[in-house]
C-alpha cells in the first residue's frame, strides 16, 4: 500500500502531495522518503505544474518525524552505511523542494515532530492550523540536528530563537512559529487552510509563472550576493522579462482598470 499520494488539480495547475501512512503516522522511513521523493521529482519535471502542496491525510498528524524504531536498530548494530543512505535520501527530498521551479507549499496539521517539520522547511510559503505542535529536540537522543534545521532555522527566525527551542527542546505551538516567522499564516480549521491554499494556487495559476519563477530565484540568490551584484542579477533579470510579449498583454490591462 502506498504511502503518499498525489492528486492533480488540474485548474489550479496544482499538485497535491498527501503523507499517508497511518500506521507509522508519516514517519520519514525509507518507505515513506522514496516515494516521496519520487513524486516531488515528478512535479518538478511537469510542464504542467505551477504549485506543489504537501499535506498530511491524516486529521491527528502531520509527520512524527524520523522512525525511532529504525534510528534504534541502526545505533544498536553500529551500521554507519545505512544511516548515510538514509540522510542522503532525506537531504536530496529537501534540496529537490527548496529548488524546485515550482512554487512549493506545506500545510501543517496535527503534530509535526522533528524531521517532520525540518524537511519542509525549505517550503516558499508554509502554513499550519492553530493546534498543530512542534518540537525539536534531537539531542534528547544524543544526536545532532539535522535534516537542514541548522541551515533554515538561524535564517528564517534568528539565531537566539534557534538556540532556545533546540537547547530547550520544548514543545511549541503553530502561533508561536507564526510570531516568530518561521510561518506565512495560521487558520483555526483544516478546513480553513485547505481553503486558503487553493485560492493562493488560483492567484499564482493567473499571474504569469515565468515572472514568479524568476523573483523566487532572485530572492534566493540574495543569500549569496553583495547589494552590487544583486542589483546586476536583478536588472539582467528585469531586462529579460520585458522581452516576453506577456508583458505588453499585463500593462495594457492593469492601465485599462487604473483609477490613476
Amino acid at each position: 500500500m502506498s504511502c503518499i499520494k498525489t492528486v492533480l488539480n488540474d485548474d489550479t495547475a496544482t499538485a497535491y502531495i498527501y503523507l499517508d501512512s497511518k500506521e507509522t503516522k508519516n514517519s520519514l522511513d525509507v518507505a515513506l522518503t522514496t516515494s516521496l521523493l519520487e513524486e516531488v521529482k515528478k512535479a518538478n519535471n511537469s510542464s504542467s505544474i505551477k504549485t506543489i502542496v504537501f499535506l498530511s491525510e491524516h486529521r491527528a498528524f502531520f509527520s512524527s518525524g524520523p522512525s525511532l524504531p529504525g534510528l534504534l536498530e541502526i545505533a544498536e548494530n553500529q551500521n554507519d552505511e545505512e544511516l548515510k543512505n538514509i540522510v542522503e535520501n532525506l537531504n536530496e527530498l529537501i534540496t529537490q523542494i527548496y529548488y524546485s521551479p515550482k512554487i512549493t507549499i506545506v500545510g501543517f496539521n496535527g503534530y509535526a515532530y522533528g524531521g517532520g517539520l525540518n524537511v519542509f522547511l525549505g517550503c516558499d510559503y508554509r502554513v499550519a492550523v492553530e493546534r498543530t505542535k512542534f518540537i525539536e529536540n534531537f539531542h534528547k537522543m544524543g544526536v545532532t540536528s539535522d535534516l537542514s534545521s541548522s541551515y533554515f532555522l538561524p535564517r528564517l527566525i534568528g539565531m537566539t530563537r534557534t538556540m532556545s527551542i533546540i537547547l530547550s527542546g520544548d514543545l511549541f505551538t503553530a502561533w508561536d512559529a507564526k510570531d516568530w516567522g518561521l510561518f506565512n499564516e495560521v487558520f483555526s480549521t483544516n478546513k480553513e487552510m485547505k481553503s486558503h491554499i487553493e485560492t493562493f494556487c488560483e492567484k499564482i495559476n493567473e499571474d504569469d509563472f515565468t515572472a514568479i519563477q524568476m523573483t523566487k530565484q532572485l530572492v534566493k540568490q540574495s543569500f549569496q550576493n553583495g547589494l552590487e551584484k544583486q542589483l546586476e542579477i536583478e536588472s539582467k533579470a528585469l531586462r529579460d522579462s520585458f522581452k516576453n510579449k506577456e508583458v505588453v498583454k499585463r500593462l495594457r490591462s492593469i492601465l485599462d482598470y487604473s483609477i490613476i
